[in-house]
């Protein structure tokens, strides 16, 4: 350390400056001690979910004060997140969420592989189970079983007796009367 002209400093300079340097570096640190109000609201009503959803937030950390407050910089992530209703509604209907080991309180404010804040994509129902549509549409597909009960018949003597019946359906046919013909 110098300052006196090239001498180094006297041992008293020394510690006064590591001292000053000390209280600089505690001072110039945020105050990441303050929950914010909309925060602390969040974590009230993330560990008044049901069990099984996800784990219970303990106790608000540093590192998480600043992911939400990085996170909240973004007008749509402050929307999502800041609307507690709207995004524990989401949380409880994303069933795809529930009981996952990677889904916890600071994965709230986090991206994803592509840079999709995980909040929106909560709001927007993409971890809702959509097997209700998926049954509509299977359903869609379901056949009667009397459309096929010509098969249960199809043994060699039955096949011998009807062996002069067409075995593909006419061009002009369609499937309800191709079915009641065989």
């Amino acid at each position: 350390m110098s300052g006196h002209g090239g001498r180094p400093c006297p041992p008293e300079h020394t510690k006064e400056l590591s001292s000053s340097l000390k209280r600089a570096r505690t001072t110039r640190k945020k105050d990441t001690s303050a929950i914010p109000d909309q925060l602390d609201t969040l974590i009230g009503a993330w560990n008044q979910l049901p069990d099984g959803i996800a784990p219970r937030c303990a106790k608000c950390s540093p590192p998480l004060v600043a992911a939400w407050t990085q996170a909240t910089r973004q007008p749509e992530v402050a929307a999502a997140l800041n609307d507690v209703p709207t995004l524990v509604a989401a949380i409880r209907e994303g069933s795809y969420l529930h009981g996952k080991g990677w889904f916890k309180f600071p994965w709230l404010f986090g991206k994803d592989r592509s840079g999709e804040w995980n909040a929106i994509k909560i709001v927007e129902n993409n971890y809702r189970d959509t097997t209700n549509a998926k049954s509509k549409s299977a359903a869609r597909w379901q056949v009667d079983s009397a459309d096929f009960a010509h098969l249960a018949s199809a043994t060699p003597a039955a096949a011998a007796a009807g062996a002069g019946r067409e075995w593909f359906p006419p061009q002009s046919a369609n499937r309800s009367s191709v079915l009641r013909n065989y």
